[in-house]
Order: structure tokens, then sequence, then C-alpha cells
């Protein structure tokens, strides 16, 4: 126990500590500023006025685009490569011997990891929430007009878009937290799966490109299949919190469907990678 615990130490420190998480930081930075011009600029169109700095968050996260390519992919290269970086370059020998079994070193990758998404969604609601604060957002727990849903009768057209419109006590921090922790979720059993396909082809460059190429697919797919069965096999839509939704949505996602899917692949890839570690020679 004390080896997997130092092992696990070890691989927090090499990977807090990279310099990929710098590109994280200006992701955040990206996204935030981008959601916010979004938001912003949406508001002022429909006449409404104000605008707080949780809006711009709810809105980030159900934008295909931040989450499904920039946040995502990001994350997968910040967290998701070790495994395979160990190999390359031969260290994987190295902690073998202090390790003493093959499954002490998959548990010191993958809770590493999936600490890593809570971490990587934290920031990214920090940023993003200094980045609405610098655009003009208000300081505010209580939801907008925007948030609200509500609709300009001179300008005849509803003021939210982007996010499914919130009920008018609903605390925006809370419900933005918790948007966070469902997206750690979601990032955490995508990463595990990545992490697993690393152990069988061990290629650092492989994560990133996977990741990428995912959930392009999935989006081209998207555009030509129309079928409601497709809403329930697609990784990437069931990242936006608006999916689950009926009134964003005209067939919505079930969210206790979701949490059933991200925690079966979370467990599936993490038994899926250990297996497969026990068979490779590393």
């Amino acid at each position: 126990m004390k080896q997997t615990i130092a092992l696990i130490r070890m691989e927090l420190v090499r990977m807090f500590t990279s310099r990929r998480w710098l590109a994280g930081l200006l992701i955040w930075g990206v996204v935030g500023k981008l959601a916010a011009d979004e938001v912003g600029s949406h508001v002022r169109n429909v006449g409404l006025g104000g605008w707080t700095i949780f809006d711009v968050h709810a809105a980030l996260v159900n934008n295909m685009f931040f989450v499904g390519f920039l946040l995502l992919t990001t994350f997968v290269l910040i967290a998701c490569d070790g495994l395979a970086r160990d190999r390359e370059t031969r260290f994987a020998h190295i902690v073998m011997v202090r390790a003493g079994s093959r499954w002490e070193w998959w548990v010191s990758k993958a809770l590493p990891m999936a600490l890593a998404a809570v971490v990587f969604q934290a920031g990214a609601l920090g940023v993003t929430l200094a980045a609405a604060v610098y655009e003009g957002g208000t300081i505010s727990r209580a939801p907008s007009a925007f948030a609200l849903g509500e609709v300009n009768e001179s300008a005849d057209v509803a003021s939210q878009l982007f996010f499914t419109p919130v009920q008018p006590g609903t605390d925006m921090l809370v419900r933005e937290i918790g948007t966070s922790l469902y997206l750690s979720l979601g990032f955490a059993a995508i990463g595990m799966a990545v992490l697993a396909l690393t152990v069988r082809f061990p290629a650092s460059w492989l994560p990133g490109l996977v990741t990428v190429g995912v959930v392009l697919g999935d989006r081209i797919l998207g555009w030509f299949i129309h079928a409601s069965w497709y809403a329930w096999v697609s990784p990437s839509l069931r990242l936006m919190e608006a999916a689950h939704s009926a009134a964003v949505v005209h067939d919505p996602l079930p969210l206790w469907s979701s949490l059933v899917w991200w925690t079966v692949l979370l467990a599936g890839s993490t038994i899926a990678g250990l297996r497969m570690l026990r068979r490779v020679d590393v």
C-alpha cells in the first residue's frame, strides 16, 4: 500500500508540474473570453441588459467546439499519455521495479488522471468566471433574465439560446459547480478509455489524435443520423447539459442514463486497461 501511495504521489507531482498546464490555462482563458463575448453580444442584441458571470460558464459548457474539441483535447493531452510516455522512454522499467506489480502501476496512472479531470474542470470554471468579470458580467448568484429564458416582447425573441433555462430561485453558483462535477465524470471516463488504449498502443501522440477523431466523427455522424437512438450512443452529445433538457431538445436524454453511461465507461475502461496491461510487454 505504501508503494502504491508513493507512486501516486510521484505521478501527481509529475502531472501537475508539467508545462502542459500552461496550455490548459490558455485554453480556459480563450474559451471563457469567447463565451463571454457570445453571451454579452446576444443579451445586448435582444435588449435584456444584464447578465451574470455564471451565465457564461453555463453557455460555455454547452458549446460543442469549446467542450468537445478545445477543453477535452487539452485535458487528454495533459493527463492521459503518462503511461505511454513511460513506455516510450523506458522509464516504465524503473517504475515497475518500485511498484512491484502492474496493478499498482496502473492505479498510479488511473487515480491521478481522474483527479486531474476534477482539477481541470475547477480551473475552467474559475478562469471562465474571471474572464466573465473582465467582460462586464455581474457577480450575482441569482439567475439573470438571460438564464431564466425570458422573452423580450419588443424583439419577439427568447433571450436564452445556449443552455437550459433555470428556475427563479436557482443558485447559479451551485448549478455551475454541479455541471463542472458532471463534466469531471465525463472527462475522467473518456480519459480512462484513452489511457487504456495507450496500454495496447503505447504512443504519446495517440490520445490527442483519437480524441479529436472520435469527437469529429461523432459530430459528422450526428449531422446525418437524426434518429433518436443515436443520441443514446453519442458520447459528445452526453457532455452537453442541454441535451438532457426538454426545454432545449425535442427528445432529451435522462440525466441518470448519462451518469450510468459515464460510470460504466469509467469502470469498463479501468478493468480493460488492467487486463491488457497484464499481457503486454513493458
